[in-house]
């Protein structure tokens, strides 16, 4: 008899432990299938939780013939003797050691290329889940559970067909397969607990403290769960979650950190396993705010460039859609608060996936999407913390959180007015860091006017302006251009001549400032125009007619265009001058060659931390 087709997990909690576990279950089905057979498996979300399904039922041989595997391998400290086979088990320890060895390497500037020659290897993929289940004492009780499944090979079909009963039906009948599973292990003279300690690392929500179901009374204890559906958790956790240190400033003795979890929407599990390890390759240790941004683009870049990549070849036969945001729904995000001697999970929060992203349908759109999202975590990778700058008598406001705080609100809203007053936020960090001569990306028109274009087709009515483009060009032309100039004054490899246009500081924010009222707005452009036009005219005439750089002239016909859109009750004065901003400090042409992005390998995600955070002791 065959067994089902489709398995469900019960969302009992709301949280990421319900998405570990269909992860969990997802990996142990994979194992059932033959090498190199592709059977659909997905990961679909319901309502009440999330379906795990195949294309056809499962072969009764599959199980009922099955031979023993293990999904996971018990972590090594050599304090305390694990009844194992060697290779369920792994040396911490050594791999400790491998890690620090690695990263003094590093800094003391080698290498992959000159490691790899000397045997020195790079952190195990895993490695960062292996670190946060031991920094937070969870160690022991994952043991635990490792040497229980172990208990079943002799009898492992038998539990097979316990976990998929468990989850062929919903809600899931926990308290008839406990029974069952119980009747097993006595069969088999197994010593394995029905209920295991519910551990933080993979439910945030169910920590140490007063637990009760009514309020008859209270105690102090953890929370504890199913073995099984504990164990699947574990799976999950390596299978779907990026563990990750936040980064702190150097006087900082804190330890942050946060746990990443796909959240699927409707995703194969071929899919998955491309674009996951990637995901987790490329995902770097930053600061908080910073860590969800570049999280988030991160996924979206790599999950568009593998389905680039693997158009057109039949083993990369993924569904039709090219947008992230119609495969995974979001990322989940653990955070956890150092406390000294442990961690507290302190907020749950989602990321979702950009849906104002479009359908893409061929390679030469997901290049173009793809460039925008490089660009924009180019953006985003350089931002630092910076203080307030003070522009006359405005205080205005260019830290890193709260620039990133309105750029992970657009990236998950999608509201662009979210992404206007990043833009505004980011056009005095780019001016600032021009003036010093730090490095600077900026953002390029064209791949604004894709961003734009994804969101609203009707601003390229704007974009594609005259007007519009010429008071643009105005804009740049008297903030950044001259501010470059400005700033490589005198430089030996400077190219060109002088620019001899002053630079007009806090022009973006004054005209931001007015346009919520369209008359304000409208006198603040033509006072800014006019200036524009007189120095133009003042620059001819001081040098006589051949200046060393002609601006742009903005006519007339030019401004009574940019009106007239601020007159249009499709756009109105708070976009038109919105977008002039964004355009005004953008490049106009390609995004000039910048520092490199940091990648998750550069600081190998928890290597600098194991010596630290290493605890003593085990979690109850």
């Amino acid at each position: 008899m065959a067994y089902p087709s489709v398995y469900y997990v019960d969302r009992n909690t709301d949280t990421p432990a319900d998405t570990l576990l269909a992860f969990g279950l997802a990996d142990l089905i994979s194992r059932l299938i033959p090498e190199g057979e592709d059977w659909g498996l997905a990961i679909e979300s319901m309502g009440n939780g999330y379906k795990v399904q195949l294309r056809d039922e499962i072969p009764a041989s599959w199980v009922d013939d099955c031979k023993f595997f293990f999904l996971l391998r018990a972590l090594s400290t050599g304090k305390k003797e694990l009844d194992l086979p060697h290779a369920q088990v792994i040396d911490y320890v050594a791999h400790q050691k491998r890690n620090e060895e690695f990263r003094k390497a590093l800094e003391k500037g080698a290498t992959r290329q000159v490691l790899r020659e000397q045997g020195i290897a790079t952190p195990h993929p895993d490695w960062s889940t292996w670190a946060v289940i031991r920094h937070m004492r969870a160690d022991g009780a994952f043991n635990d559970l490792v040497m229980s499944w172990n208990a079943h090979r002799r009898c492992f079909p038998s539990l097979l067909q316990l976990i998929l009963r468990l989850y062929a039906i919903q809600p899931n009948p926990t308290e008839e397969i406990k029974d069952e599973w119980a009747q097993l292990a006595a069969a088999h003279k197994i010593s394995v607990k029905t209920q295991v300690p519910a551990l933080q690392v993979t439910n945030p929500s169910r920590v140490k403290g007063g637990n009760n179901a009514k309020a008859s009374g209270i105690s102090i204890g953890g929370e504890t769960g199913f073995w099984l559906d504990e164990y699947l958790r574990y799976v999950g956790l390596h299978q779907a979650a990026i563990p990750r240190m936040v980064k702190v400033t150097k006087d900082s003795q804190a330890k942050d950190r946060k746990t990443y979890i796909v959240r699927p929407r409707n995703l194969l599990w071929q899919t998955h396993k491309r674009v996951f390890p990637a995901f987790r390759e490329s995902l770097p240790r930053q600061s908080a705010i910073k860590m969800d941004v570049l999280a988030t683009l991160r996924y979206c870049n790599v999950f568009v460039e593998q389905w680039r990549d693997g158009l057109g070849e039949k083993r990369f036969a993924w569904q039709l859609s090219g947008r992230p945001g119609d495969h995974v729904a979001a990322l989940e995000v653990i955070s956890y608060k150092d406390m000294g001697n442990a961690y507290a999970p302190m907020n749950l929060s989602v990321l979702a996936l950009p849906q104002w992203l479009p359908k893409l349908e061929n390679r030469d759109e997901a290049t173009m999407f793809l460039g925008m999202i490089d660009e924009h975590a180019k953006v985003v990778s350089s931002l630092a913390k910076l203080k307030k700058e003070r522009r006359g008598k405005e205080a205005i406001d260019t830290d890193e959180e709260a620039l990133l705080r309105h750029y992970r609100s657009f990236l998950s809203s999608g509201d662009l007015v979210h992404f206007y007053r990043f833009t505004l936020g980011y056009s005095h960090v780019l001016t600032n860091r021009i003036k010093t001569g730090a490095y600077a990306p900026q953002f390029t028109i064209p791949n604004l006017e894709v961003l734009l274009m994804a969101h609203n087709k009707k601003l390229g009515d704007i974009l594609q302006n005259r007007g519009f483009q010429r008071v643009a060009s105005a804009i740049r032309q008297s903030t950044v251009m001259p501010q470059w100039a400005k700033a490589n004054r005198g430089k030996p490899d400077r190219k060109g001549p002088d620019n001899p246009y002053e630079v007009r500081y806090g022009l973006g924010a004054e005209l931001m400032r007015q346009a919520a009222y369209p008359d304000k707005f409208a006198q603040a452009l033509s006072k800014f125009l006019f200036a524009y036009r007189q120095e133009n005219v003042q620059v001819v005439e001081r040098f006589k007619g051949a200046p060393p750089i002609h601006r742009v002239e903005v006519t007339d016909e030019d401004i009574k265009q940019v009106m007239a859109l601020v007159d249009d009750d499709d756009y109105g004065s708070e976009t038109v001058a919105s977008l002039l901003v964004a355009c005004g400090y953008a490049s106009k042409g390609k995004p000039a060659e910048g520092a490199p992005l940091p990648s998750g390998d550069e600081d190998e995600a928890e290597v600098e931390s194991d010596a630290e955070s290493d605890a003593e002791g085990e979690e109850e």
